[in-house]
């Protein structure tokens, strides 16, 4: 007799928070059951009952493979007890299935930081990014890390060698310890481990800069003759200055649709949810940059179209933003969060005010406004320490 394998979706009929149900494989044999939670959580939406596997995500693969895993995990069992002529027990199974991978002080970081991606529900860009960070931690220090052993030595060496052997910048340093840090901050709160070795930790040399366009420079940009032939990288110029205007993510600028555009008497203000945080947000375009933001944006509102701006692909966006780099004569490597910093950068300069550029650039967190304060305040003391004053 063989064991029966059945996939369920929210089985208990009960939905979570966040709407999402969980999918869990039952196991029988000889009248004993029980089940195995995959970890994997999804939408209804996101379920197809008559295929049995998660659709319409853009880790749907990930994880449908996370969910097979599982029956494929019995299988090997299975396999493996009738090689040797045994007879299958329930208990071993399912001590097999649960304990898979092993107990906090054997599990390794890199299976652990595998099974929070292709879990993961987040936008494709970011599960990209993810797994390319965990990939560089495998090369650098090794697939067998146990987590429990990461320590504040650790993360020394491993900073150490994402700048001497991966050679790294330093701001993408410190991108890759946040992705890290992200992972063991899961870790703690699952009970894996007790404490996240990033508390107390500082990238010692390493700070996190934010490039970003001078007035003067986004004015050259603007006023930037850019020939009839050459549409799409007008438009990339458009969308890049919207942003600077704005604030505006990539993926929330290109999500735009006449839905998100309200009118109001003293002009058009914007009223949309953004894609990453999944926060409700409102901009004034009317009372941004002499209502610059405003004229890019009727510009490109074609009621016969769906979307405000035209559709194009990150990399797309980043090869023409090149080449506006290369017309510009810049220093500074544009990308699309460069126009984002450009735009909380111009801000603080204005208004030295952190509680507006958090409400307006839907920041969580005051210290991550804080931030172009500080930094605004420091090209200051910059500025004044270059003046020739005259008086003396």
């Amino acid at each position: 007799m063989k064991v029966s394998v059945k996939i369920h979706y929210n089985r208990r009929k009960r939905l979570k928070e966040d709407k999402t149900a969980p999918v869990e494989v039952e196991i029988y044999y000889k009248k004993k059951r029980f089940y195995v939670n995959t970890g994997v959580s999804v939408k209804k939406n996101n379920w197809s009952v008559s295929q049995c596997k998660v659709v319409k995500l853009p880790n749907s693969d990930h994880l449908n493979r996370t969910i097979h895993s599982i029956v494929q995990r019995v299988e090997k069992y299975e396999s493996s007890v009738q090689e040797r002529g045994l007879d299958i027990s329930m208990e071993d199974l399912k001590s097999f299935l649960t304990n898979h991978g092993g107990s906090s002080q054997s599990l390794l970081f890199s299976r652990f930081a595998d099974a929070e991606i292709d879990r993961s529900t987040s936008e494709l860009s970011t599960i990209k990014r993810n797994r390319s960070v965990v990939k560089i931690f495998k090369k650098l220090m090794g697939e067998d890390v146990v987590i429990t052993k990461i320590d504040y030595n650790f993360l020394v060496d491993y900073a150490y060698r994402l700048k001497t052997v991966q050679g790294l910048s330093d701001n993408s340093i410190v991108g890759h310890h946040k992705v890290i840090s992200k992972f063991l901050n899961i870790a703690k709160r699952k009970g894996v481990i007790a404490a996240n070795p990033y508390e107390g930790f500082t990238i010692g040399g390493y700070t996190s800069t934010r490039e970003a366009l001078t007035f003067e420079e986004v004015a050259v940009l603007e006023e930037m003759k850019i020939p009839i032939s050459e549409k799409v990288l007008a438009q990339v110029r458009d969308m890049f200055l919207f942003s600077c205007y704005t604030g505006l993510r990539f993926s929330d600028m290109q999500a735009l649709t006449h839905n998100d555009v309200v009118e109001v008497k003293k002009g058009v203000r914007l009223k949309f949810v953004m894609k990453k945080v999944n926060k409700s947000i409102e901009i004034p375009l009317y009372a941004l940059f002499e209502k610059r933001p405003e004229e890019i944006l009727y510009k490109y509102a074609d009621p016969s179209n769906q979307f405000i701006f035209p559709e194009i692909t990150n990399q797309a966006m980043n090869r023409n933003l090149k080449s506006l780099m290369l017309k510009l004569g810049t220093g500074v490597k544009l990308t699309s969060h460069v126009a984002r910093h450009t735009f909380g950068t111009m801000l603080a300069d204005l208004t030295q005010n952190p509680y507006l550029i958090m409400q307006l650039m839907g920041h969580s967190k005051i210290q991550t406004s804080m931030i172009y304060i500080h930094l605004s305040q420091k090209r200051l003391e910059n500025q004044l320490e270059n003046v020739k004053w005259g008086l003396l």
